[in-house]
């Protein structure tokens, strides 16, 4: 298979994983994951990359396996959303004056796609503090 980058950039090993790619597209990302370009992968069959492998010394958290969540005496995080939902909601009627309904004159899509990013960028950044502390927080 051609591909864009030439064979000296690779290992002889993840030269062998870019090419048995199923597809030229997959096989662009599998170059772009070994070289640090791409760190989550879009297609299937490159989403097990990292989980027994590193690319330039570094693991990538996103591709971790876990083990399965154990049971605690704890309140149950379902229940702890619904009632910052219920606070969520309060907070919001007494900023707005009402709450939040359909066909409000407000683009919704709009609004959710900023507060995407902004959970984005927090979501980020414990990854991050994550990697340079050691330890999960």
């Amino acid at each position: 298979m051609a591909l864009w980058r030439s064979r000296e950039n690779f290992s002889p090993e993840d030269w062998a994983w870019i090419n048995e790619a199923s597809t030229i597209d997959s096989a662009f990302e599998r170059q772009d994951i070994v070289l640090g370009i791409v760190e989550y992968p879009s297609f299937e069959e490159n989403k097990d990359f990292g989980l027994d492998r590193k690319v330039n010394g570094k693991e990538y958290y996103m591709h971790k396996t876990q083990p399965p969540p154990k049971k605690r005496e704890s309140i149950p995080i379902w229940d702890l959303v619904i009632k910052d939902m219920y606070v969520r909601n309060e907070f919001g009627k007494k900023k707005y004056g009402v709450a939040l309904q359909a066909n409000n004159g407000r683009d919704s899509l709009q609004d959710a796609y900023e507060e995407a990013l902004d959970l984005a960028v927090y979501l980020r950044q414990t990854i991050e503090e994550r990697k340079t502390s050691g330890k999960l927080i």
